[in-house]
């Protein structure tokens, strides 16, 4: 008698099942599973683009205002935390999902909402940040070119980014470098009727005495620093409409997709007690039918007799 009940629990349980429950609950667990695979793809690029700006920022720290550059540590520091948040949550909906739970496909939901709300002050920061702000709190702290961490922190900064001083090479014009920074000249030019020494970080040409015109690297840090943040948050700023764009989506499949898990389950309790009931009457059948044999051998004995 437990055949028919294991049949059916078979086809329930098929991946596209008979019943229009499963068939709607599938058809939006694959929904909700894809947007949630583009949520975590997105994420992990804001979260690597997030730590880039970050960490950037933090390498040059030396020649900015902090206070005044917290506009720009915002947006990238809240989409570093933000993709690594979206990163674990995604992954619990996608177990909610895989188990076909309710309370974990609606917690998903829940969690999606609240940082939705972060989502948004994260790209308003991003779209108001306005890179001139580098122009006012940036400087080559040029008194403190004879202190070794500071050499190699310009070195650094202008071999990185191919540039040199503040707004250009002539920023260092009447500025005695220190005997132990590795410098170079620049010979008269157009602008200039006098040689000019800078450090020869600022040369294209690595360890060159004298940096011709062609050579030197005449692009200021301000400009360069402020194309590099500019980069940075047009990228952020794209990502975080993108990621806005398909966390509503996940959130609104991960809500259908509650529902569904729960009239799925209903059906399926009602379907278990029917098959429950089609047993217990079988066996009462059953049992009514060998209570009449019973008698009907009784009585043939007592004819007999």
């Amino acid at each position: 008698m437990s055949a028919p009940q294991n049949n059916v629990k078979t086809n329930f349980n098929s991946p596209f099942g008979k019943t229009k429950a499963m068939f709607n609950m599938n058809s939006m667990r694959v929904l909700m599973l894809v947007t949630t695979a583009m949520l975590m793809i997105i994420a992990f690029v804001l979260t690597m683009y997030g730590s880039i700006a970050y960490w950037q920022f933090q390498s040059y720290a030396l020649f900015f205002n902090r206070s005044g550059m917290g506009g720009y540590l915002t947006p990238s520091a809240l989409g570093m935390l933000l993709g690594l948040s979206l990163l674990a949550v995604a992954a619990f909906g996608f177990l909610g999902s895989f188990k076909k739970s309710t309370c974990m496909v609606n917690s998903y939901a829940f969690i999606l909402v609240l940082l939705f709300l972060v989502e948004i002050v994260a790209l308003c920061l991003a779209i108001t940040f306005d890179v001139s702000t580098v122009w006012t709190h940036f400087s080559i702290p040029f008194g403190r070119l004879h202190e070794p961490n500071v050499q190699d922190a310009v070195d650094t900064l202008q071999m990185t980014l191919r540039c040199c001083g503040d707004a250009g090479y002539r920023d260092y014009e009447g500025i005695e470098l220190p005997g132990d920074m590795a410098t170079t000249i620049v010979p008269p030019s157009y602008n200039s009727d006098h040689n000019i020494t800078v450090p020869a970080s600022c040369c294209s040409i690595p360890g060159s005495t004298v940096c011709g015109n062609y050579n030197i690297q005449d692009y200021g840090c301000k400009y360069a620093l402020s194309y590099m943040m500019h980069r940075n948050i047009t990228v952020i700023t794209v990502l975080a409409i993108t990621l806005v764009s398909i966390h509503i989506l996940a959130t609104i499949f991960a809500l259908i997709l509650a529902r569904c898990i729960r009239k799925m389950k209903s059906e399926k309790s009602v379907m278990e007690w029917q098959i429950t009931e089609q047993i217990i009457r079988a066996r009462q059948d059953e049992e009514m039918n060998r209570s009449v044999e019973a008698n009907d051998v009784a009585n043939n004995h007592h004819h007999m007799a």
